[in-house]
């Protein structure tokens, strides 16, 4: 986005607000299986956790962006909707401003795995500490 700020398409202020937007809109996608994976797996190790919650935050990001992509393209000017609602109703405008300018495809190369990895060692860490603290939790009962 700093190029968009530098070639003048952009103030930097604007490329940041659309960075931070962007950034709100993927974590609340990851989010989805920062709730579901520990809970569908249960039995998992972390590591397994781990991959396992990378690779749906994974699928989750890749099909948020096939389905932004599908609906730009059936999307025509006779349905009456704004160029901005052309990449899906609500957020649109934040879709189509850094779909245009960052490039899906560069999300889904550069973004989509950084998400899914931290996502996956977020989320499995976090279980794990959960799971000492329970623990420890019990122990603790159990002397009293």
């Amino acid at each position: 986005m700093r190029k968009q700020a530098e070639g003048g398409y952009r103030t930097l202020s604007q490329a940041i607000h659309l960075t931070i937007e962007m950034s709100v809109l993927t974590t609340v996608l990851a989010a989805i299986t920062w709730f579901v994976s520990p809970r569908v797996h249960r039995r998992a190790t972390w590591i397994g956790l781990a991959i396992k919650t990378a690779l749906e935050t994974a699928v989750v990001l890749t099909f948020y962006t096939a389905l932004v992509i599908f609906w730009r393209e059936q999307w025509t000017p006779e349905k009456g909707l704004s160029d901005s609602a052309a990449f899906m109703p609500v957020v649109g405008h934040i879709n189509a401003e850094f779909f245009a300018d960052f490039g899906w495809l560069t999300y889904l190369v550069v973004v989509v795995p950084f998400v899914s990895l931290l996502s996956g060692v977020l989320t499995s860490l976090f279980n794990f500490l959960q799971n000492q603290t329970q623990i420890q939790q019990n122990h603790t009962d159990a002397s009293q």
